[in-house]
C-alpha cells in the first residue's frame, strides 16, 4: 500500500512552504546594516573635521602671508620703531616720513592702522585663530630688526603635549635708507 504524505519539501504535516525570512535572519541583516551605517557616519564625521581643520590652516596661512608682506613693506619704509605694552594690548609703532603705522595686538586679531596728521586714514584687521599668541621683539642693535612671533595651539589640544604651530616674521627697519641690506 502506498502512503501519501501531506508534507511537501520536507516540511512537517499541515505546514505551508516557507516564503519569507525568519526573525533571526532579519535581526542579523539589521545588525550588519547598523554597523555599516555607523562606520560610514564615523568616516564622514572624520572627513568633515579634517576638512574644517585644513580650511582653518589655509585661512591662517593666507592671513600670515598678508601680514608678513604688509609688515615687511611698512618696516622697510620706517625710520624708527617702538613697542608699547598696556595690559594685554601691545602696539608696535612704525614711524615713516609721512605717516605713522600702528600694529595693535589684541586677542584673536592684529589691527594695522595708518595715521597721517593725527588722523586714521586706513585700518586693516588680521584675524587670528582662537588660542593664538603674538609676541613682538625689536632689536636694540643696528641695524634694527622687528620680529613678530605668532604661535597657535588648537584649543582642543591645549591639555595634551601638542606642539604649537609657530610663524616668525623678521624684517629690517629703514631698509631703503641705509638699514640692513
Amino acid at each position: 500500500m502506498k502512503r501519501h504524505s501531506d508534507s511537501t519539501n520536507g516540511n512537517s504535516l499541515g505546514s505551508r512552504p516557507r516564503c519569507g525570512f525568519t526573525l533571526i535572519e532579519m535581526l542579523i541583516v539589521i545588525t550588519v546594516f547598523v554597523f555599516l551605517l555607523a562606520s560610514a557616519a564615523m568616516a564622514i564625521s572624520t572627513l568633515l573635521r579634517a576638512q574644517g581643520d585644513l580650511q582653518m590652516e589655509l585661512i591662517e596661512a593666507a592671513t600670515m602671508s598678508r601680514l608678513a608682506a604688509q609688515l615687511r613693506s611698512d618696516a622697510h619704509l620706517a625710520n624708527s620703531v617702538g613697542v608699547v605694552t598696556e595690559g594685554s594690548t601691545t602696539t608696535t609703532r612704525l614711524r615713516l616720513p609721512d605717516a605713522e603705522i600702528h600694529y595693535t595686538t589684541l586677542p584673536q586679531r592684529i589691527i594695522r592702522t595708518e595715521h597721517r596728521e593725527d588722523a586714521e586714514v586706513h585700518r586693516e584687521v588680521f584675524a587670528l585663530l582662537e588660542g593664538t599668541t603674538a609676541n613682538w621683539e625689536v632689536s636694540t642693535k643696528q641695524p634694527t630688526f622687528i620680529t613678530l612671533t605668532i604661535s597657535f595651539v588648537s584649543p582642543n589640544l591645549r591639555e595634551s603635549v601638542a606642539m604649537p604651530r609657530t610663524h616668525r616674521i623678521t624684517t629690517s627697519v629703514d631698509l631703503y635708507r641705509g638699514g640692513a641690506r
